[in-house]
């Protein structure tokens, strides 16, 4: 009776705590009403965090406040809240994603790689290698080469399953043929390895249809795919828990059955993910060294360039700068993880994005038809080049147009670490910020029609012209492999639509997603055909 008196007690007095702390708070916006441990948690189980966000700007105004995992969060919507995002100074406050306690870094280490890297002098170094290695001109002549290779590869695969003709349009999920294409691509770019992705979907879709294999398809052992779709997914596994430990309190992951189950399950895949790391970079590490130091080392994949960073295999070492040290192991593994996620995950997702957007809007799909058509003047089979990328206009005005209407990334978050003032508030040290990426790039006060789908209005150099490419982040964190990313999409823009036609399959559905810190495309169901 007495114990149950005590914790009765104890928790009547933890929720006055936590209503007090919360009703006598520094600078109070209006946002939902907490609850004691989940905050609100179960207002944001992040399966649609853009409509999330989209509710409070429209309920709350353009800055509100929501608390999860524990701590409060500033959501600000207006794009005058986000010009000090913008500089290149590592001395600015905002160049931290999430503070350094419990939560994120429980789950991805703070100080290592690109990404979630909180110390400033080793993100310094890590993004000077990793910039290095991907804005080369020789990687990024790889990402267009490889980019032409796997869809020729993919294309062996379709004429074998689905004989597209010009005829008679042929149903198919692109979005899962776009992630294991980029899978493909991502794979031996980062890592010198194929994946073969696309080569188990094919395997799986010839035996769900009794299709005898064509000749033309090239297969590899099946321990090899196996073993690929285990990392793929293993991958996949680890990225969507940092989800999980972002919104849900330590509490709650530590005691609650449940969610303490699937802890150690995350835990445990991240524990396979790394070992299948270290196995790679140890077996690189030893070709290399098997190989002579008069002879050039032929070897364009990322992990190759950040094993020889700064080693006297090196061609760009320069003894007098102040990046002399190579890498571990470890910094290694985080910088290929952070490469892995950026291009496999957002780059994939996007592109699904992408084409849905441009088979929903039939005016959209004509002109980029004639501006791949005054480019190629019929010809469907040469690779892709660099020049022809620079030709395009109205492709990259589309990519930028639909990043604005559906982000990838509906949320960009930011932690102070210092005091600075924000949106006409004052703001100790620790603030935790949240910018709502479709509320500010659909915000009335900065775009005409808003609402509307007009690529055109990136022909403007000018336009909003810091907000132009919040694809890939801002300021100093910004994504180093941009500009591969942007080749790989128009490659494939031009690959696609040179030779094909597509059509959704119900130009009335909206798009499946889930939307968590990353808009997740499920499925895009298209009918595809060869162009007359």
């Amino acid at each position: 009776m007495m114990f149950t008196t005590l914790i009765f007690a104890t928790i009547i007095f933890y929720v006055i705590r936590f209503y007090y702390k919360y009703f006598t708070r520094l600078n109070p916006l209006p946002g939902p009403l907490p609850l004691p441990i989940i905050g609100n948690l179960k207002l944001s189980t992040f399966k649609n965090a853009d409509k999330f966000f989209g509710e409070l700007n429209r309920k709350y105004g353009d800055i509100c406040e929501i608390i999860l995992s524990g701590k409060r969060i500033i959501v600000l919507s207006n794009p005058k809240d986000f010009n000090k995002m913008f500089t290149m100074s590592t001395k600015s406050p905002y160049t931290t994603r999430f503070p350094m306690k419990d939560g994120l870094p429980e789950y991805f280490p703070a100080t290592f790689g690109v990404s979630s890297n909180k110390d400033i002098k080793s993100w310094r170094y890590n993004r000077h290698l990793f910039v290095q290695a991907v804005m080369s001109s020789t990687y990024l002549q790889e990402v267009l080469n490889w980019t032409n290779k796997c869809f020729v590869e993919k294309e062996s695969y379709w004429n074998d399953l689905y004989m597209i003709n010009e005829n008679t349009p042929r149903e198919l999920d692109l979005n899962k043929w776009i992630v294991r294409f980029t899978n493909d691509v991502t794979a031996v770019l980062t890592f010198g390895e194929r994946a073969y992705t696309m080569m188990a979907y094919y395997e799986v879709l010839s035996k769900e249809d009794n299709k005898k294999r064509s000749s033309e398809v090239k297969l590899v052992s099946y321990n090899t795919v196996e073993k690929s779709e285990k990392f793929i997914e293993s991958f996949k596994t680890y990225l969507g828990g940092g989800t999980f430990f972002i919104v849900v309190p330590r509490l709650l992951r530590k005691y609650v059955p449940g969610l303490k189950g699937k802890t150690q399950k995350l835990y445990a895949n991240r524990e396979y993910l790394y070992n299948a790391f270290s196995e790679l970079i140890t077996q690189r590490r030893k070709e290399i060294e098997n190989e002579s130091l008069e002879e050039t080392l032929d070897r364009k994949d990322m992990l190759s360039s950040l094993i020889i960073s700064n080693t006297e295999r090196d061609p760009k070492r320069n003894d007098s700068n102040s990046y002399e040290l190579s890498m571990t192991d470890e910094q290694i593994r985080f910088n290929l993880i952070d490469a892995f996620s950026g291009s496999s995950d957002t780059t994939s997702n996007f592109t699904s994005i992408l084409i849905y957007y441009i088979a929903k809007h039939p005016e959209v799909k004509k002109k980029i038809f004639e501006e791949i058509d005054n480019i190629f003047n019929g010809d469907i089979t040469r690779p892709v080049s660099h020049n022809d990328i620079k030709e395009l206009k109205y492709c990259p005005a589309v990519i930028r147009e639909v990043s604005r209407f559906h982000p990838v990334l509906p949320m960009i978050p930011r932690y102070i670490t210092e005091p600075d003032n924000l949106a006409g508030y004052n703001w100790p040290t620790g603030t935790q910020f949240y910018f709502n990426v479709v509320g500010i790039l659909q915000h009335p006060s900065y775009w005409d029609d808003p609402k509307e789908f007009i690529p055109e209005r990136f022909f403007d150099d000018q336009l909003n012209k810091d907000l132009r490419n919040l694809l890939f982040g801002f300021g100093v964190r910004n994504c180093p492999g941009y500009k591969s990313s942007m080749i790989e999409m128009q490659c494939f823009l031009c690959l696609l639509f040179r030779k094909y036609d597509v059509e959704l399959v119900d130009p009335n559905a909206p798009l499946k997603t889930v939307i968590g810190f990353l808009t997740a495309c499920l499925e895009l169901p298209v009918r595809i055909k060869l162009r007359k």
